[in-house]
Parts: C-alpha cells; sequence; structure tokens
C-alpha cells in the first residue's frame, strides 16, 4: 500500500514540476517577445525546441534590431530562462542569419563579459542566409 502511494504521490509531483517548467518556458517566451517588440522590433516568428529559440523578423536597421534581439534573450537568461541557444533570421535588404548562446548572454548579464565582447561574439555568427530555390 505505501508503495502504491509513493508511486501515485511521485507521478504527481513530477507532472507538477513539469507543468512549473512549461510554465515558465511560456512566460519567458511572452516577456521575451514583449522586450523585443517595445524596442520597435516585430517578431514574425517565435519558437522554442529543444533548448534553442528561433526568431524570424525584418530589419530596417540591422545593427539596431539586432541589438535590441540580443539585448532582450540576455535580459530573459539573466532572469532564468535556460536556454541553450538563440538562432534569428532578419529580413532586410537581404536575409541574414545570426546566433548568440545562452552561455554569452549569461556572461553578459553577470558582467562576465562588457556589451562589447557580447556584440562581438554575436557579430562573427552574422551570416547571408542560404536560399535554397524552389526548381
Amino acid at each position: 500500500m505505501r508503495r502504491r502511494e509513493f508511486i501515485v504521490g511521485s507521478g504527481t509531483a513530477a507532472t507538477a514540476a513539469l507543468a512549473g517548467c512549461l510554465g515558465d518556458d511560456v512566460d519567458h517566451r511572452a516577456a521575451f517577445r514583449d522586450d523585443v517588440e517595445s524596442s520597435g522590433v516585430t517578431l514574425d516568428a517565435l519558437a522554442l525546441d529543444s533548448g534553442v529559440v528561433s526568431v524570424e523578423y525584418d530589419s530596417d536597421s540591422v545593427g539596431d534590431d539586432l541589438g535590441a534581439v540580443a539585448v532582450a534573450f540576455a535580459d530573459r537568461v539573466g532572469e532564468g530562462w535556460t536556454v541553450e541557444k538563440l538562432d534569428s533570421i532578419a529580413y532586410a535588404d537581404r536575409t541574414l542569419t545570426w546566433y548568440a548562446e545562452g552561455a554569452w548572454a549569461s556572461a553578459y548579464v553577470s558582467g562576465d563579459i562588457d556589451a562589447s565582447e557580447y556584440g562581438r561574439r554575436i557579430n562573427e555568427t552574422l551570416a547571408p542566409a542560404v536560399v535554397v530555390g524552389d526548381d
């Protein structure tokens, strides 16, 4: 009888813990979207899969918009969002991709690296997107 109570109790605790984690991700995604969009960047897509946040947005000013998205990501990581990476696609004169590692964002918000170093690391990832034709 005690074993059955323990198993049922363990299942309930695991379900509650999982629901809490999923709720945190939803809250962080909503706060991230709000932070980005309050900076004037409208996200066309926002997804989270296996610890990787993916965003797509239209950009009139690649540098400013990249900065707004990267800082919002760092802010969320600093608030406890446990993600590995941010993958971004910016639609500007030409389509560009860039990414930020969660570890870089964490180092930035903790003061281990400054804004210049955080930006340098991200800028090194900036590349033209490879467009696959419909042939």
